[in-house]
């Protein structure tokens, strides 16, 4: 089957788009928690029994801790799953493989600057020095070859 090189780009862009979804929230997940830990640790610090703290409610601050460290390891083995169904080490070697200016392209827009939604090609350009149209032309050649690379000339 012969397809197109629209096709190709397209195939490849929206592998590289989950990737980067997964990225993005593997680095929300490590923050959140980072915070936990904090909250943990904190609370760790205080001797409640000294300040006469004392509550009637069932609701203790073991609690509180118990539900956090819940969240904590579910935010751990959310990562685990993104890390392990993510295809980024499958694409990292095809990146590796392309010249370096397309490299550069491929990992600005996908793959670094996570803070950011989605990256445009005008940033790029500011980033590496190319100008858009260089950006454009990069990524496009960019894809096709990884796709050419992972699945062949077709």
């Amino acid at each position: 089957m012969n397809i197109g090189r629209n096709e190709k780009i397209n195939i490849i862009k929206d592998e590289l788009v989950k990737i980067r979804r997964d990225l993005i929230n593997i680095k929300l997940w490590e923050k959140e928690i980072k915070l936990i830990d904090e909250k943990i640790n904190s609370y760790g610090d205080i001797n409640y029994n000294e300040i006469g703290f004392k509550s009637k409610n069932t609701f203790t601050l073991e609690d509180i801790l118990r539900k956090d460290e819940n969240r904590k390891e579910i935010l751990e083995s959310k990562i685990f799953y993104a890390k392990y169904k993510s295809k980024l080490k499958d694409y990292e070697m095809y990146i590796n493989l392309l010249e370096e200016d397309k490299q550069k392209v491929i990992k600005e827009i996908y793959i670094k600057n996570l803070e950011k939604k989605k990256v445009s090609f005008r940033i790029v350009a500011q980033i590496t020095k190319f100008s858009k149209s260089q950006v454009e032309r990069f990524h496009k050649e960019a894809l096709e070859d990884i796709y050419n690379k992972k699945f062949g000339n077709s």
